[in-house]
């Protein structure tokens, strides 16, 4: 399964990583245009990223998936991450301002843990 390859894990393991730092450094750069702008790519790419995960995962473990705390907090986050990023862009214009869910994200650090045993 591709979920289970650690080239997989890895890759996921050092995005969550980059992600993290990334909304660290946004925080400290909001209101700066270049950043803002280069910060909103970059939110389209983590997207991306767990997005596809998250559908890999789904397709490989089916209903099993949703059996594991760490996929249902995945889930959510990503979830709300598409509605926000790609889903009101389109509608508004602008994303919705979930931005508050930023924090939450944070959580997905666990997961490095998860991946060290």
């Amino acid at each position: 399964a591709l979920h289970r390859q650690h080239w997989f894990e890895i890759v996921v393991a050092v995005s969550i990583i980059i992600n993290a730092i990334q909304m660290g450094i946004q925080v400290d750069t909001e209101g700066v245009k270049f950043w803002d702008d280069f910060f909103g790519v970059l939110e389209h790419v983590w997207v991306c990223i767990f997005f596809l995960e998250m559908m890999v995962k789904i397709f490989e473990l089916r209903a099993a998936y949703f059996y594991c705390g760490f996929n249902l907090l995945d889930f959510v986050l990503v979830s709300a991450s598409v509605f926000d990023t790609w889903i009101m862009e389109i509608v508004q214009g602008d994303s919705s301002g979930l931005q508050g869910l930023a924090t939450l994200r944070i959580v997905r650090i666990s997961r490095i843990i998860r991946l060290l045993r």
